[in-house]
């Protein structure tokens, strides 16, 4: 179960259009305007390793499932998406080191 600090940051981020997904993904972490992204720890391991050749300088954050996943951003399943909002990318990772949650990378 999610942290509810740690539901509120994605929701907020989500609210400020902070969340990016898979499709525009690649093109902004190109451009650095990603500071962290989100996955759900049953996304397929193609989907997986795509990610982690794009994505070599941002952090990986695996958290819950997709369906977990999407339900908080209102979608059906969500397997990965980004923060584009430094603060808000950084609270999270600050939240996740202090309560031990999910894995980074």
């Amino acid at each position: 179960m999610l942290n509810n600090k740690l539901v509120s940051l994605i929701k907020f981020a989500k609210k400020s259009r902070s969340i990016v997904y898979k499709q525009s993904l690649a093109s902004l972490v190109a451009k650095n305007k990603i500071y962290l992204i989100i996955l759900a720890k049953d996304i397929a391991p193609s989907s997986l390793n795509d990610i982690k050749k794009i994505c070599k300088n941002v952090d990986l954050l695996y958290l819950e499932d997709k369906l977990v996943l999407g339900e908080l951003l209102s979608k059906n399943e969500v397997s990965v998406f980004g923060i584009s909002n430094i603060n808000i990318a950084k609270q999270i990772k600050l939240l996740v080191k202090e309560k031990n949650y999910g894995k980074e990378n």
